[in-house]
């Protein structure tokens, strides 16, 4: 089986448990013997949840080749500085400050107000003396964005 065919077998077998739970793929890669899933959640993805298709991947996959054998499996949920992969990222973190690189390599930062099919709206700020003031707001078509992650703050 190529990486392909086992990236989507993969797809194929987490469906119907993604769509039970209301959880979404996010990535899948296949590469060197190495597999890598991620998978989230709109309210949150519990390591009790990545065991759960960690074991329903193995069991499947075992039993029709030596996928063990030949395969490491890692399923967990995506980082929280690492890019959007998929549009209900983007749904999920609507009212979260963003930073967006666009495919001119601008930068841009804000709260995330709206998601569209086509577009994201961000509401600007600026910060003087500990106090932010909504300067604006940005609208950004997907097309025009090259990456987009989670501002973490602490």
């Amino acid at each position: 089986m190529n990486n392909s065919e086992l990236q989507n077998k993969i797809t194929a077998i987490l469906e119907p448990e993604l769509h039970l739970h209301d959880w979404f793929l996010v990535e899948c890669k296949v590469q060197n013997g190495r597999v890598q899933v991620a998978v989230d959640a709109d309210n949150g993805f519990t390591i009790e949840n990545c065991v759960k298709l960690s074991r329903l991947l193995e069991s499947e996959l075992n039993a029709e080749f030596p996928f063990s054998d030949n395969y490491s499996l890692e399923l967990g949920s995506p980082g929280m500085g690492n890019p959007f992969k998929v549009w209900r990222q983007y749904k999920k973190y609507i009212g979260r400050k963003v930073i967006v690189i666009t495919t001119e390599g601008q930068t841009k930062n804000g709260k995330m107000i709206e998601v569209s099919d086509t577009r994201i709206v961000l509401e600007t700020t600026k910060t003087e003396k500990k106090i932010e003031t909504v300067t604006g707001q940005i609208e950004i078509p997907f097309t025009q964005i090259k990456s987009t992650a989670l501002v973490v703050t602490f």
